[in-house]
């Protein structure tokens, strides 16, 4: 069964100046913003180790 349904874009928000990150990071691609997280929590720094690189370049593993 197919479905002809498209997605309400009236609901969707445009990006702002809030959505990425501050800083640049370093990828595959070049310089680039990563998508500021959802929350913030006091006093804990959202942030990631590894650069953002291409799906499946590094194995999945939890720290």
């Amino acid at each position: 069964m197919e479905c002809d349904a498209k997605p309400d874009e009236a609901r969707l928000a445009g990006e702002t100046g809030a959505d990425p990150m501050p800083q640049l990071e370093h990828t595959a691609w070049g310089l680039a913003h990563r998508i500021a997280g959802p929350l913030r929590i006091a006093g804990v720094d959202l942030r990631w180790d590894p650069p953002a690189g291409r799906l499946g370049a590094a194995a999945s593993r939890w720290p």
